[in-house]
């Protein structure tokens, strides 16, 4: 009986999660070629056309706009997926506890929600700064390999 119905619960909420998903994934998909095809347009011929060749350009488009369609979808499925997740297994942990117990707890939740907030606004610079000190570290390797480098111990 329980089962069943947690069950048929589950698989609805994969089915609008995945939907969801891919409805965000073509949305996103859409504006970004819309935004580089005008991009594209308005390029000068003499000198963006004459120096990359059509192949290439066309090539290029097609693959990151690829990227785009996989890693959206992956992510917004994946974070609807933790979100509800999560839901579901609060609301068995609450229907378990007390309602005193409930009430004591919110505060921690007003907490969290709080830190998710504050890291929402550093995820994208540490990410730039990790990008970043990988590619001086990359640079460095570049040079090490191209360069006659000797070593004294």
């Amino acid at each position: 009986g329980r089962l069943a119905v947690v069950v048929l619960i589950c698989c609805c909420i994969i089915t609008v999660s995945a939907y969801s998903g891919s409805r965000v994934a073509v949305t996103v998909s859409r504006r970004i070629h819309a935004a580089v095809v005008q991009t594209l347009l308005r390029a000068p011929i003499d000198r963006f056309f004459d120096k990359q060749p059509v192949g290439r350009l066309i090539n290029r488009l097609s693959f990151d706009l690829r990227q785009v369609d996989d890693a959206v979808g992956a992510v917004v499925v994946s974070l609807l997926g933790f979100f509800f997740g999560m839901c579901v297994t609060q609301v068995f942990i609450f229907r378990v506890l007390s309602w005193q117990m409930i009430i004591i707890s919110l505060p921690f939740f007003v907490v969290m929600f709080f830190f998710i907030y504050l890291y929402r606004g550093t995820a994208v610079p540490l990410i730039f700064y990790t990008k970043f000190n990988l590619s001086m570290l990359q640079d460095l390797q570049a040079v090490v390999l191209t360069t006659c480098v000797s070593i004294r111990a």
